[in-house]
C-alpha cells in the first residue's frame, strides 16, 4: 500500500508542472500466467499501475508491479507475492534520423511475502533494493535497416543470498530492424539474462538465452484509431538446463479516442525438459494474457 500512495504522490506533483511543456501517460495492465496441470493452482496473477512524463530530452516514471503466486479465482485466495516498485529517469543523450543513445537510471524495491503452503499464514518477509543503469541505442545501417537494443545492469544493495535473487544481474535484447514500409517492419534480436554473485557461481546464478522475433503490421482496423498487430516468437538457446521453451504470441495495440489506447496480449508457450526423471512431465503447456489500458496527454 506504502508503494501506491508513493505513486499516487508523485503522480499530483508531476501533474502541476506546466502542461505545455510535458507530456505524459497513465497506464494500468494486467497480466497471467499459468502452466496447465501445475501444482501452481490458476499461476500467476500480476496488475501493474505505471506513470511517465516525457519534457524534451528528459522523461521519468514510476512503477508499481505486484506478482502473486499460487492464485486461486475460484475464492481469490494467494500464496506468496510480490510488491515491486520501481522511479527511473531517462536522458535522450543524442537523438538523429540515423542514430540514437539514451540513458536510464532507476531504483527498485522488492518486498516478498511468503506463505506456509500448509496454513497459508505469512511465513515471513523480505526486502531488496536493487540500482538499475540501462542505456539504449539505435544505429541505422542502410536506409530500411537498423541495430537497435538496451542493455540493463542491476546490483543488489542487501540480503540477495537470502531472498534468492542473485547479486548483480545482466538483462539485453538487441538486434536489427527492417522496414519494409510504413505498415510492416520486422525485428530479429538475441535476448540475454544473466544473474551472478560477487563470491562466483552460485545456486541463485542464472544465464537465460533466446532469439526473439517480431512482425509488428500497422492497420487501420477501426475509424477512430490507428492499429498495430504484434506476432511474435521467442526461442530458447540456453538456460544453463535441458530445457527447450518456444514461444509463439500475438498482441494489438488500438488507440481509442480520447487519448486513450488499450493492449490485448495472448502467448501460448511450448516447454521441452530432456532427460526428466521417471514421473516428472517432459513437457509443459504455458498460457500468457496480458490486457492493459492507457492514458496520453
Amino acid at each position: 500500500m506504502k508503494k501506491i500512495i508513493l505513486l499516487a504522490a508523485f503522480t499530483m506533483l508531476t501533474l502541476n508542472l506546466k502542461a505545455d511543456e510535458w507530456h505524459g501517460s497513465f497506464g494500468v495492465l494486467q497480466e497471467t500466467e499459468n502452466v496447465e496441470g501445475s501444482v501452481d493452482k490458476d499461476g500467476f496473477y500480476e496488475p501493474s499501475l505505471y506513470f511517465d512524463m516525457k519534457n524534451g530530452k528528459w522523461s521519468f516514471g514510476a512503477t508499481y508491479y505486484g506478482e502473486y503466486h499460487n492464485m486461486d479465482y475460484s475464492d481469490m485466495t494467494r500464496g506468496d507475492s510480490l510488491d515491486r516498485f520501481e522511479l527511473r529517469g531517462h536522458y535522450d543523450i543524442f537523438d538523429t534520423e540515423k542514430y540514437g543513445l539514451g540513458m536510464q537510471v532507476a531504483l527498485r524495491n522488492y518486498s516478498w511475502t511468503r506463505k506456509d503452503p500448509i496454513t497459508n499464514d505469512t511465513r515471513d518477509t523480505t526486502s531488496n533494493r536493487w540500482l538499475n543503469l540501462q542505456p539504449d541505442w539505435r544505429v541505422g545501417i542502410f536506409d530500411k535497416l537498423s541495430y537497435e537494443g538496451w542493455l540493463g545492469y542491476y546490483t543488489m544493495f542487501n540480503d540477495a543470498t537470502g531472498s534468492g535473487y542473485s547479486d548483480r544481474e545482466i538483462e539485453t535484447e538487441s538486434g536489427l530492424v527492417y522496414k519494409f514500409n510504413d505498415t510492416v517492419s520486422a525485428k530479429l534480436n538475441y535476448y540475454l539474462d544473466r544473474g551472478w554473485d560477487v563470491g562466483g557461481q552460485s545456486v541463485n546464478s542464472f544465464n537465460n538465452q533466446q532469439i526473439r522475433g517480431y512482425l509488428p503490421v500497422n492497420l487501420d482496423l477501426f475509424s477512430f484509431g490507428g492499429s498495430t498487430v504484434t506476432p511474435y516468437f521467442r526461442q530458447t538457446v540456453y538456460n544453463g538446463a535441458d530445457e527447450h521453451d518456444t514461444r509463439l504470441g500475438l498482441r494489438l495495440d488500438q488507440k481509442l479516442p480520447g487519448g486513450f489506447a488499450v493492449s490485448l496480449e495472448y502467448a501460448y508457450e511450448m516447454r521441452n525438459f530432456e532427460g526428466a526423471p521417471d514421473g516428472a512431465d517432459s513437457f509443459q503447456k504455458f498460457h500468457y494474457t496480458g490486457v492493459g489500458l492507457n492514458y496520453s496527454f
